[in-house]
């Protein structure tokens, strides 16, 4: 084993990682799978992972291990959400819900080249590999990679390998003198501090996705174990950026785009020069290139003396430009730029040719009008050929649709015209739309007549007056509840990125109609998990929702230990810390808010809301109500296992919750809340359930505690 360890930090200090066109996890083009190049792990390392992504639910996962699949051996497969082969049945290797296999005790035979080779859901087989790296704890307590060079708008990986469960693990980004921790994990959870492009990898490693130039440095991996011991290593970022294509740019033959002959050298540019210039000059430059290219010009094949000027831009790469000036006698010129940022070499000749003056027919004065009268033309039919365009597709695009109120008369003039054959597409509305001529908001033109309102808008601002008038008890008359300042809790349960915060963005919108970020959201990229604290948002007095942190995964014991007591109000903002019973903000309607639009491991899904669902029964003698978020990528995405319908049933029969409980939606956003009438009275509507049986489960509560036998404490009262 010392031979072995010495042999791969020598290697080590001589290789420089270069991790090409490496896309991130969650962009794999489809067809392709991705597996990280190399893996490093101690001996005896309790877990260790390596991930295999891919698009679409596959026919079957394979881990092999060999040098190709042809010669591999096949360790254990996923087929039909079952785990088999010799090494789960000796229990060394798994296979997790998202395919990664799962590595238990580290031993030194595990060292070699893991294949994962997919059958994916067209049919494909696809293959990609890790060389897997097994080193001694004896003499590394900590592995990091040295050095690792990535690409910029591409990913990178740097890993942090070492023995023992640890209490606390740091990346801190260090540039110079400053110090910024991006990265931190405790008992609490994974946490990302700096920038949303980071993420935590499986095995407490950094990765960095879309990177920059300017994300060069040193970047350290600290892990606290138990006992006071800190141990540390760093990973020396280095980051490439290709030049801008086309690699060579030569202003003189901007009117003549570079077409390759065989990807590097394109076709000859002519540029024109007049007889009766003395001179001419050609500018040769490559933008945006890191490390910085070397330019020459030649004339033939003889080398011209030229002196690049480089110029640092503002994101750290580089711009190189070479001039030379030449007398007209001269025919043929080519530029060569030769770096790792032009993929090798790149070139470019340019063909001089000496042409008579041309003489003008017209005075400049007139050929310049026309031509600015031409391009103005072009422009505005352009203008409005693409905002005809835009308004038609938003018009047919039901989750981002036009204020649902102008379309009424385009909506008629359409189904009196198809009825003919044919559909007129400059309507009024179109018109008015592309030209900016929007209608008033108070529902009136511009000749002041007031406009009646819709059934659907008339039925949502009933709906707005009965929630702002609100009041337990109050309102519905529902006996026991009628408790001064009292107000119903509506709390959202569910795993990080599911959509809650969202979701409660959209219950705001839908109710003041207004859109406003008043809890949260979170991108894709960050992958959920920005809410840390238990977030109370208070739509009126009488009306809360309690946005609570969200779950890292479908493990059951998390209901018993973390989300019953957060109901029961044993929890105060910060969900892992314990007050006093009662004294926290208990929750009167639970919702498990969920995503099923992607294939997250559907049957872990099912089960922790059938076992959620139960306990929520237990206490308040009725389901938890189940909020299905992405209801517009269900019937379209063939990577569900079915239609909004399909995934309802599914919840009813598997999750064991009612019907009249599963509610689906298509959250409003940031870039998309059009005004949609019949939406918001959904959202309302789902409210105005909550509400009732939010205050069924107090009136439950106080029944309850009415039959015990001994007098004691309310375990459940309201509180504002």
């Amino acid at each position: 084993m010392a031979t072995l360890c010495s042999h791969i930090f020598i290697t080590l200090l001589a290789l420089i990682m270069l991790l090409g066109k490496v896309h991130a996890t969650d962009q794999v083009p489809d067809n392709q799978v991705w597996t990280p190049a190399t893996a490093t792990f101690l001996y005896g390392q309790p877990k260790a992972y390596i991930s295999c992504k891919f698009i679409g639910t596959p026919y079957g996962v394979y881990w092999m291990k060999g040098r190709t699949p042809a010669t591999a051996e096949t360790l254990l497969s996923h087929k039909g959400g079952e785990v088999s082969g010799p090494r789960f049945d000796d229990g060394s290797l798994n296979i997790t819900d998202d395919y990664s296999l799962v590595f238990n005790n580290v031993q030194a035979g595990d060292e070699g080249n893991y294949i994962c080779r997919v059958s994916n859901h067209n049919g494909f087989l696809i293959v990609n590999n890790t060389d897997v790296r097994v080193l001694d704890p004896a003499q590394v307590s900590i592995f990091t990679e040295p050095s690792i060079t990535g690409w910029a708008e591409y990913s990178v990986n740097l890993q942090c390998a070492f023995k023992d469960t640890p209490q606390r693990v740091l990346w801190n980004r260090v540039q110079g003198p400053s110090v910024e921790t991006v990265l931190r994990y405790t008992s609490d959870g994974y946490e990302v501090l700096g920038d949303r492009r980071y993420s935590w990898s499986d095995n407490y490693g950094l990765i960095i996705r879309d990177l920059r130039v300017l994300d060069e440095g040193n970047f350290t991996c600290m892990v606290s174990k138990t006992g006071g011991t800190e141990i540390q290593n760093t990973t020396v970022l280095t980051v490439h950026a290709r030049a801008e294509k086309p690699f060579i740019q030569i202003p003189q033959c901007k009117s003549q785009p570079e077409r390759a002959t065989n990807g590097r050298t394109p076709k000859s540019c002519h540029y024109s020069v007049t007889e009766d210039k003395d001179s001419f000059e050609l500018q040769c430059s490559v933008i945006r290139a890191k490390p910085q290219v070397n330019i020459l010009w030649q004339e033939g094949s003889q080398n011209l003396t030229v002196s690049p000027i480089v110029t640092q831009r503002s994101d750290g790469a580089f711009d190189v430009t070479a001039t030379i000036s030449r007398r007209t006698n001269q025919s043929e010129f080519r530029c060569i730029a030769s770096g790792l940022a032009v993929n090798g070499t790149a070139e470019r000749t340019v063909i001089v040719k000496i042409v008579k003056p041309v003489q003008e027919s017209l005075p400049g004065g007139y050929i310049f009008l026309i031509l600015l009268l031409i391009v103005a033309t072009s422009a505005f039919l352009v203008f409005v050929v693409f905002r005809v365009w835009k308004y038609h597709k938003l018009q047919t695009q039901p989750d981002c649709p036009i204020d649902n109120q102008a379309s009424v008369e385009s909506q008629e003039n359409a189904n009196v015209r198809t009825r003919r054959g044919f559909k007129l597409i400059m309507t009024k509305d179109c018109v008015s739309w592309v030209f900016g001529c929007k209608k008033q908001k108070d529902g009136t033109h511009d000749n002041g007549e007031k406009q009646p309102l819709n059934e659907v808008e008339t039925e949502l601002g009933k709906l707005r007056e009965k929630l702002t008038s609100y009041r337990p008890g109050k309102t519905t008359g529902m006996s026991g509840v009628d408790i001064t300042d009292s107000s119903i809790h509506i709390g959202l349960f569910g795993v990080m990125g599911a959509g809650k915060s969202s979701f409660i963005n959209s219950l705001n919108f839908a109710f003041t109609n207004e859109y406003k970020d008043v809890a949260i959201e979170a991108g894709n990229t960050a992958g959920g998990s920005q809410t840390k604290f238990r977030e109370p948002i208070q739509l009126t007095d009488h009306i809360h929702i309690v946005d609570n942190r969200g779950l890292k995964d479908f493990s059951p014991e998390q209901i018993e230990r973390d989300l019953m007591p957060q109901i029961l109000g044993k929890r105060g903002l910060k969900p892992k810390d314990k007050v006093k019973e009662g004294t926290g903000k208990q929750i009167h309607c639970p919702v498990f808010v969920c995503n099923l639009s992607q294939p997250v491991g559907p049957a872990s899904t099912l089960k922790f809301i059938g076992e959620f669902s139960d306990k929520v029964n237990d206490h308040f003698g009725r389901n938890a109500m189940v909020v299905v978020t992405h209801k517009g990528e269900l019937n379209d995405s063939a990577e569900t296992y079915g239609s909004v319908e399909d995934v309802v049933r599914l919840i009813k029969d598997q999750g064991g919750v009612p019907r009249n409980s599963i509610w689906t939606f298509e959250n409003y956003t940031e870039d998309c809340h059009a005004h949609d009438a019949m939406k918001s009275i959904e959202y309302l509507k789902f409210l105005s359930t909550c509400l009732e049986i939010g205050e069924r489960n107090i009136r439950f509560q106080l029944e309850k505690e009415a039959e015990q036998p001994i007098k004691r404490k309310s375990l459940f009262k309201t509180s504002r």
